[in-house]
């Protein structure tokens, strides 16, 4: 072997731009990877909103009825107590008068 002979030069030399892109695309990814993650984690939560949907809804419904029907139930206890009442006024035991004053009670 020559003294003075050059070693042939590689067919690929890594330069600083061709590692500083690596490096960005590293970074990238990684990045992106992150966001795929957290897209995911959020795709979860409202999968799960969704499934609870129905029963909020209920719940909901249930709590604006719910004033609704105690109400009905005062009006029916009031207009038993206003019949019972109204049976105790009249005089005598005619049940025609008593048709008269009553209207039909529904069962």
């Amino acid at each position: 072997m020559e003294p003075d002979a050059i070693p042939p030069a590689p067919k690929w030399q890594p330069s600083v731009t061709s590692v500083f892109s690596w490096h960005q695309q590293q970074e990238r990814q990684n990045e992106l990877e992150q966001e795929l993650a957290k897209t995911r984690e959020e795709l979860q939560a409202m999968q799960a909103l969704l499934e609870d949907l129905p029963s909020l809804f209920e719940d909901k419904f249930r709590q604006r009825l719910q004033p609704m029907l105690d109400q009905q139930q005062r009006l029916l206890s009031d207009n038993a107590n206003l019949r019972q009442h109204l049976l105790q006024l009249q005089p005598g035991s005619d049940t025609g008068a008593q048709r008269l004053l009553l209207p039909q009670q529904e069962p």
